[in-house]
């Protein structure tokens, strides 16, 4: 195990002076490959589980440094990234300053209102973010707030499953899989570790289910993406198990 250790629960903008401090080493990692993962797993499956929505308006939640937003742009009428990491927003304007159809508003999703957009959103998406936020029903409240009915919301996260053993905390006596735990490490990919600590939150994979149901999400694709042969090749170590989980849900 790597230095991970359970943190106190920490607000929205404590989270969030962390990513400002992580925001050029994630770009490094991002444009340079280092991040296979985004790259060759999370990316393209949040992109097919987008195939067929009505893209006309795509609000992308925690953007970060803008890769997703550039990667969605082709498919998409409108990209508008919302972001509360200012250095990551100064990043992603940089990023995709040569897409028309993309802007990013420095935000995160929980204070930004309709009226901000110029009108709700036909899809929005999740990368990498749910795991961060602290207030998870706050999040599924403020994202269906800015969605239209029958609009379409893709999200990837860390398997809840998976990810402690992946990260070597599983066995550690403060961790139990059906507790809500806030966790602290060196961020790090697969290729690459930074000395940036950062903070995830631990969540069972049902709170996901029940909260964003509570919400008036409707579950319609569940995925275990698992890289090919030819990508599993890149990685230090094999894949033994999912290390992300891929929902899609409709608003009603």
């Amino acid at each position: 195990m790597f230095d991970v250790t359970s943190s106190q629960p920490k607000s929205l903008a404590a989270l969030t002076q962390q990513w400002d401090q992580l925001a050029k080493e994630r770009e490094r990692q991002l444009s340079s490959g280092l991040d296979i993962s985004f790259n060759k797993v999370v990316a393209p499956t949040a992109l097919k589980l987008l195939a067929g929505a009505d893209l006309s308006l795509l609000l992308d939640v925690g953007a970060g440094t803008g890769h997703f937003a550039a990667l969605a742009s082709p498919l998409a009428g409108s990209v508008i990234g919302v972001e509360p990491s200012g250095a990551s927003v100064e990043i992603a304007s940089h990023v995709c300053e040569n897409l028309q159809n993309v802007r990013f508003i420095q935000s995160a999703v929980e204070d930004v209102k309709p009226i901000q957009l110029p009108g709700l959103a036909s899809a929005a998406t999740a990368i990498m973010v749910m795991m961060a936020a602290p207030d998870l029903k706050f999040f599924a409240e403020s994202v269906g707030s800015l969605l239209r009915q029958g609009g379409t919301f893709v999200a990837v996260i860390p398997h809840p499953c998976f990810w402690p053993q992946y990260w070597g905390y599983s066995n550690a006596d403060w961790y139990h899989y059906t507790t809500e735990t806030f966790v602290e490490a060196p961020f790090k990919v697969s290729r690459d570790q930074t000395s940036i600590r950062t903070t995830h939150i631990h969540r069972p994979l049902s709170q996901y289910l029940s909260t964003f149901a509570d919400q008036g999400f409707r579950l319609v694709t569940f995925e275990e993406p698992l890289p090919e042969e030819s990508v599993q090749a890149m990685y230090p170590e094999p894949w033994n198990f999912p290390r992300f989980a891929a929902l899609k849900w409709i608003k009603e």
